[in-house]
């Protein structure tokens, strides 16, 4: 669902604070080209991180926050949170949608690939390491973390079980609506991870389905046909 003109303009304000404190001062005379294009509604817990951008130039809205959406959420109630403290690193145009809760930490890297996209509602969590690869979409009220915030101490041994681990999800992946994607796990390029499904751990071959709690392989040599998903890339 398109946002009108004039929620776009209202959004210029805000746009232009958003990249100027994520890209730094070296980022100023980009923006006025809004590479960094936020909903105006967007709450901003903390921009003390930073982006950058690799192996492309600095474009306008290639880091979209806010805007893209399905027809059942309410756009005028439904409101993106950023808490930026850590790093970001796009490979290219994103697209994050109405209301995303986007936190990455301060020891945080996220790396986007090109035509990431997630619709609405949807949770990320970032404290260690984490990365979506190219053309991968996430579907409505997904959450991906890369932590458990809490440590777990075996209590025979003493071990202490870390918190945080690592989040890889490949290329054109399509993560389906309110999955769950959980620390120390890796979904290879063309998997799908099925609704109300949750991934949490390593998993090994490339285009395949994954279902269930937790999540195994249930059918293998498919891939989510990419056929008008551009349409979730903000223009």
């Amino acid at each position: 669902m398109a946002d009108s003109r004039f929620v776009k303009l209202l959004s210029i304000p805000k746009s232009i604070y958003v990249s100027v404190k994520l890209l730094g001062w070296g980022g100023v005379k980009y923006a006025l080209k809004l590479p960094i294009f936020v909903r105006y509604n967007c709450v901003l817990n903390c921009l003390d991180g930073k982006v950058i951008v690799k192996k492309t130039p600095i474009t306008p809205k290639m880091l979209s926050i806010g805007f893209s959406s399905t027809g059942i959420f309410d756009k005028k109630y439904s409101r993106t949170i950023l808490e930026i403290a850590g790093l970001i690193e796009l490979e290219g145009p994103v697209c994050f949608g109405q209301g995303t809760r986007l936190s990455v930490g301060k020891t945080g890297t996220l790396s986007l690939g090109a035509g990431f996209s997630s619709t609405a509602e949807s949770t990320f969590v970032c404290v260690n390491k984490m990365h979506m690869g190219v053309g991968t979409a996430i579907g409505w009220s997904a959450m991906v973390m890369d932590t458990d915030w809490h440590s777990v101490m075996n209590t025979e041994t003493g071990e202490l079980y870390q918190a945080a681990g690592e989040v890889y999800i490949g290329d054109y992946c399509w993560i389906g609506t309110r999955s769950l994607v959980l620390k120390n796990t890796l979904i290879p390029n063309g998997c799908i991870l099925a609704a109300n499904s949750t991934a949490n751990k390593k998993y090994n071959t490339p285009n395949t389905l994954l279902a269930g709690t937790p999540a195994i392989e249930k059918k293998h040599n498919v891939i989510k046909s990419t056929n008008g998903d551009i349409q979730f890339i903000e223009k």
